[in-house]
């Protein structure tokens, strides 16, 4: 889901640098940097549930002499911890000694946010033996600040004009479907990554380098990632295709006002490979016999190339009572490819 609209104050990290503080949004890139022998700390006030990712991108390494050190040694170590202190997760990218064009992007998390309130973000050299200049975003992965719509089945042109940024971007799928996202440079010097989180902020897809397939786990809304591999910028083109399930129950999970809403069907996509076997369980049940012995189930579904959209004879608002529903719908088909779906109805009121 997308971040419930807030006030930006509500949305405000806050980086201190000795006594200076820059306020930071969530989802936009900031600059910042490590004086020798000093870190940059951010607050940010997060929410119950939110998944928080960080990413810190190195930009330069200032070099010199720091600590009695001369070296280009920027070694980036970021940590989070909770209101109270506590560490809840570091990451250091690794120690490397005068490497001074080679830059890392360093990310963290998603880290379970356990209760509302203002969770602190260092930025540092791992052994304070060095100093350089550095990017930082932070965004919640399943409540998104700032994220863009991208529906199936189109084309965005992405431009990444900071280093460091990562564009974010929400589109909804169902159980079962396959998700293909394509990430091509058009100008510039960028090395397209992309990840992919579901709903509960779970990582679907970790980073991968220009082109994203997937099986969306559960139905709901998803948070793609896409940005370059370090400091890169330019302009991208991202493409989303979101196939359909094999398998999907009708109607969808929810509450029924009536039994008249009750009309019960599947959508099977089979490309052509036909169903071999299968299970229908109602309310426990299983109905996938007497639904064989109608003729139903598999006999029809073994040509054409898209699938079928079919209804169950076998089952109708006569068997749908007041109170909580469920069906289970599973297949295999002649490639071996299995899914299943799932729907649940809350009936309200059993009148036609």
């Amino acid at each position: 889901m997308i971040r419930p609209a807030l006030p930006l104050v509500g949305l405000a990290l806050f980086a201190s640098v000795g006594e200076a503080q820059v306020p930071l949004n969530l989802g936009v890139t900031q600059q910042g940097s490590v004086p020798c022998q000093s870190q940059s700390t951010f607050t940010v006030p997060a929410l119950l549930g939110d998944k928080i990712l960080i990413h810190v991108t190195e930009t330069s390494d200032s070099g010199g002499v720091c600590a009695g050190v001369a070296c280009c040694c920027f070694d980036i170590t970021v940590e989070l911890r909770d209101p109270q202190g506590v560490l809840m997760a570091s990451v250091a990218s690794p120690f490397e000694n005068n490497s001074c064009g080679h830059r890392l992007r360093t990310v963290v998390g998603p880290v379970a946010i356990p209760a509302t309130g203002d969770y602190t973000i260092s930025v540092r050299d791992g052994n304070n033996n060095g100093r350089g200049s550095f990017a930082i975003w932070v965004n919640s992965v399943n409540q998104p600040a700032l994220a863009v719509p991208l529906a199936p089945g189109s084309t965005l042109l992405q431009p990444l004009q900071t280093p460091g940024d990562v564009a974010t971007f929400v589109f909804p799928a169902l159980q079962g479907s396959a998700i293909q996202v394509e990430n091509a440079l058009l100008t510039g010097s960028v090395v397209p990554r992309l990840a992919l989180y579901d709903g509960s902020g779970g990582p679907v897809s970790l980073p991968v380098a220009g082109s994203l397939a997937a099986t969306a786990p559960a139905s709901g809304p998803y948070t793609l990632l896409a940005y370059s591999q370090i400091d890169q910028v330019g302009t991208y083109q991202v493409s989303l295709a979101v196939t359909d399930p094999i398998v999907g129950v009708f109607p969808a999970s929810g509450t029924l006002a009536t039994t008249f809403e009750f009309d019960l069907g599947l959508v099977i996509r089979h490309d052509g490979h036909g169903v071999v076997a299968g299970s229908i369980v109602y309310d426990g049940v299983d109905v996938t016999v007497p639904l064989l012995v109608a003729g139903f189930l598999f006999g029809a579904i073994t040509s054409g190339t898209d699938g079928m959209t079919l209804r169950l004879p076998g089952l109708s608002a006569n068997d749908l009572g007041l109170g909580t529903h469920t069906l289970d719908a599973s297949f295999t088909l002649g490639n071996g490819t299995t899914a299943n779906s799932t729907a649940t109805w809350d009936v309200v009121a059993n009148v036609e």
